[in-house]
């Protein structure tokens, strides 16, 4: 293994009989050795739960079962979270003069942050982005869901009457938390659908499809931007452009106003119902991300969730 300067270094002419040798020789020369510049690519996991395998198997025969039977399948996440402000960000623009931003990237001089959460319809190839103001939290993650609903999912998929969503296990849609849940529920009931929740086993949230259906896209359409209005955001996403696939972006006014950096944030707590209901069905299934069922309808009717399974 050679790093980045072996080619100035071997062609010094310090080495053996002192002739120079150029760095192109030297360059052939590992070439023609098996020596090629590589970059390192994240492939190995931390760990590997021992309920992984099945649990890919569950997702695969329930997507296909939704799809078959003409149901929406989302597949959603939260993308990185952006500040709004003269900062610097990665990537190149055509431009006729330099672009100027500020040397520290404090959130204190920020004018808000970007939350981007995605929603991605694997039936239609269809992506729709919400642009939060706040916080990355449980109940932004269903308010995405049904605002996506109400602008594209009633329409597109207008004799649903099942919803299953694909997603990771941490941020706004934690596989070990009870409030994700009761938001869930409350979203199920507003909506009229069963929900179906599946979450991938952990350390495995780049097989999440939105994650290289949708993400890598509006990654490079908005490279080297600077952003100075959540407009421009918008405008950006809504510009992404992929064969066969249609993009749109909206903006979440969530419904507390925006927090500066170090104000405390209300913290809400699940109602103990749910917490007990919780705790007595996740004693009875195998893993606590495993597929879990919400019907659409009142606490009052019954349980929170049916027993995860096919």
């Amino acid at each position: 293994m050679l790093d980045e300067l072996a080619t100035t270094r071997n062609s010094s002419p310090n080495h053996g009989s002192g002739e120079v040798v150029s760095c192109r020789i030297v360059r052939q020369l590992l070439k023609k050795h098996g020596f090629v510049s590589r970059q390192a690519l994240k492939k190995k996991s931390f760990k590997q739960h021992p309920e992984r395998n099945p649990q890919f198997q569950n997702i695969t025969a329930l997507k296909a079962k939704y799809l078959a039977a003409g149901q929406p399948v989302l597949s959603i996440d939260t993308k990185k979270k952006e500040m709004l402000g003269n900062f610097y960000r990665n990537g190149k623009l055509y431009t006729r003069e330099t672009v100027a931003v500020l040397d520290h990237d404090f959130p204190s001089y920020s004018s808000g942050k970007i939350v981007p959460h995605g929603l991605y319809d694997i039936g239609l190839n269809k992506a729709h982005v919400n642009l939060g103001l706040s916080h990355d939290a449980t109940e932004f993650a269903c308010d995405s869901v049904a605002r996506w609903w109400s602008l594209h999912g009633r329409r597109d998929h207008p004799h649903a009457t099942q919803l299953l969503i694909l997603c990771d296990g941490g941020g706004s849609n934690p596989s070990r938390s009870s409030l994700f849940r009761q938001d869930l529920q409350a979203l199920a009931n507003t909506l009229g659908l069963e929900i179906r929740l599946a979450h991938f086993p952990p350390y495995c949230s780049k097989h999440n499809p939105i994650e290289h259906r949708v993400f890598p896209h509006v990654t490079r359409a908005c490279e080297g931007v600077v952003f100075h209005s959540v407009t421009l955001v918008k405008q950006l996403i809504e510009r992404t452009h992929k064969v066969g696939q249609l993009m749109h972006a909206s903006l979440y006014r969530p419904p507390q106003p925006f927090l500066k950096p170090g104000a405390r944030l209300h913290l809400r707590r699940p109602a103990d119902p749910l917490l007990r209901e919780y705790a007595a069905e996740a004693a009875q299934c195998r893993a606590m991300w495993a597929v879990g069922k919400l019907p659409g309808r009142s606490h009052a009717q019954g349980g929170i969730f049916s027993r995860p399974g096919l």
